[in-house]
């Protein structure tokens, strides 16, 4: 084993050695408080599983939606948006912790946005069903419900669903 055993003899040489130690001991302890910091906001960031784990958090929700009225009731930190899109980049900043908002718009989100650190839960906090709205008696009715049947026979919706959402099904 080799060992090197330098020692400062003169005053100048010591002062040199107290200066470097006082200023190199703030920068490390910076960096070491630093991770520290990011690992534990790591942790507090992704442990969400479910509604329950929304309590006290920060969750982003689209002003006026269900899905603020559900949040509300789950004693977290509510911040409203009046567009999805404010709410995402809120996420993306760390100003969030979580957003809730319909299942296909998050997906979508998830699916295509830059940000892969992006993840939606397999969890469906509260079941909504969606629907198409065409005027009484429309002639588009009989050929809107046959092109969509025969999408689902032939599997193109399946096909449309893994491009926009990814292979969630």
């Amino acid at each position: 084993m080799i060992t090197l055993n330098k020692v400062a003899k003169s005053w100048p040489g010591r002062l040199l050695v107290v200066v470097l130690i006082l200023c190199t001991l703030p920068v490390f302890s910076y960096f070491t408080a630093q991770l520290a910091s990011d690992i534990t906001l790591h942790e507090i960031r992704t442990g969400i599983a479910g509604p329950r784990d929304l309590m006290e958090r920060r969750v982003g929700v689209l002003e006026g939606s269900t899905s603020q009225e559900y949040v509300k009731k789950l004693d977290a930190i509510v911040l409203s948006f009046d567009q999805i899109g404010t709410a995402y980049e809120w996420l993306r900043n760390g100003h969030l912790d979580a957003i809730v908002h319909d299942r296909p718009s998050l997906l979508y989100y998830a699916c295509t946005t830059r940000h892969k650190d992006v993840e939606v839960l397999e969890t469906t906090f509260s079941q909504q069903e969606y629907g198409i709205a065409l005027p009484e008696e429309s002639r588009l009715t009989e050929i809107l419900n046959r092109t969509i049947l025969h999408m689902i026979e032939d599997g193109r919706i399946n096909d449309l669903h893994n491009t926009w959402f990814g292979k969630t099904r």
